[in-house]
């Protein structure tokens, strides 16, 4: 049979050697956890690089639309105003028309009015002549 019985010096001798695998096993981890943050950091990096490129052309593409509206707007309010401005011309022109119509039809009553009792005087003079004239021809017969 054979003795398989360990003394100290071999069990340290073999701790030795494990403390150091775990060792070299530890600095390569150690070395593959910076090399991988480091990879991670720098594909960050790029990303963070992409999304700013991305968001500074969406942002000039937006503050051109907005330029664009504004340019629109300011178009849109001088058109407005001169529509407003034109429009009262008219409306003036207009209420003065009406005015002059109203004055026509005004002094047209008024006429209208003279005429009649102007026709109805003379028509009462009319029978006073009709009246007297028949009662001299019934003298004269």
């Amino acid at each position: 049979m054979k003795n398989d019985s360990a003394t100290k010096a071999d069990l340290k001798k073999t701790a030795d050697g494990l403390h150091k695998e775990i060792s070299g096993v530890e600095t390569r981890l150690n070395a593959r956890l910076t090399e991988t943050k480091n990879e991670l950091q720098k594909e960050i990096a790029t990303v963070r690089t992409e999304l700013n490129s991305k968001i500074d052309s969406v942002e000039d593409k937006l503050d051109r639309r907005i330029e664009h509206v504004a340019v629109a707007v300011v178009q849109v309010s001088a058109d407005l105003q001169e529509f407003k401005q034109e429009t009262r011309k008219q409306h003036n022109e207009v209420m003065t028309a009406v005015d002059g119509l109203a004055k026509m039809v005004t002094d047209t009553r008024t006429e209208i009015a003279a005429f009649n009792h102007a026709f109805n005087r003379h028509e009462k003079t009319l029978e006073d002549h009709e009246t007297r004239i028949g009662l001299l021809e019934r003298k004269n017969l």
